[in-house]
């Protein structure tokens, strides 16, 4: 319905591969394996993961020199 709408008002329509939702840890560690592997899949996310888990890293450091 949606779709046929979009068509008569003569805007272009596009359908994508599925992604799935990332909103429990384990989607997130599916997703960091899955763009540590493939990161041209989702360039900004995978960039993303890799600052994230830099972050992790100082903080963890930091934390174990109190």
């Amino acid at each position: 319905m949606k779709v046929r709408r979009a068509r008569t008002l003569d805007l272009s329509v596009t359908f994508m591969d599925s992604f799935y939702d990332i909103d429990v840890r384990a989607d997130l560690v599916q997703l960091a394996a899955e763009l540590e592997i493939a990161p041209a899949r989702a360039p900004r996310r995978a960039g993303w993961l890799i600052e994230w888990g830099q972050a992790i890293a100082r903080h963890q450091t930091s934390a174990t020199k109190l």
